[in-house]
């Protein structure tokens, strides 16, 4: 058996001083259903942080499984900080909208359209609901232009292109912060 030496990269993001570590190319062996043998190479990376907040020192534990092999290089920091994060981050809201007050749950039906069209009204609600309690200016522009028409502006907002890629790129470079101005 071959002794398997991990990477390591330390990098600073926001206020986080991280640590990350990983080993390409591991075996993962598994049976199918069907009983056949399956093998697959996996990429396996974890990350620890470092922050204070509230004048006491704090510590976070992350650890994912790639795809995709992991250099230092090039992806392991976008790709935990903007990807798997992301990817947490998603699956939080849905739990938030099964178990945390909307009884977001599935809708057995027939009509594939319908239950698509269900989902995305959901997150559509969840998101309004989100925008409202964490910005003042939301409700101004509620007011301003009624509910359908605020609608109507995020939605072009958000599709036309109106925001500055660099400037939006450029705030990627950090931990994801929630500001709205209009």
């Amino acid at each position: 058996m071959r002794k398997i030496e991990p990477n390591e990269r330390r990098h600073r993001w926001g206020n986080r001083e991280q640590i990350f570590w990983w080993i390409n190319q591991i075996d993962y062996d598994f049976r199918e259903a069907s009983g056949a043998h399956r093998r697959l190479k996996v990429h396996v990376v974890g990350c620890t942080e470092f922050w204070e907040e509230g004048g006491k020192q704090q510590e976070a534990h992350w650890a994912w499984v790639s795809g995709q092999p992991l250099t230092a290089q090039k992806n392991v920091v976008n790709r935990c900080n903007r990807a798997a994060r992301h990817r947490w981050d998603i699956e939080e809201q849905i739990l938030t909208e099964k178990h945390r007050g909307y009884e977001y749950e599935h809708l057995y039906s027939t009509d594939w359209t319908a239950m698509r069209n269900w989902h995305v009204l959901m997150h559509l609600g969840h998101l309004v609901n989100v925008m409202a309690l964490h910005t003042e200016g939301l409700m101004k522009k509620v007011r301003e232009l009624g509910f359908s028409g605020t609608l109507k502006f995020l939605y072009e907002s958000w599709t036309q292109g109106w925001m500055d890629r660099d400037w939006l790129l450029a705030r990627c470079q950090g931990p994801p912060r929630l500001t709205m101005a209009f």
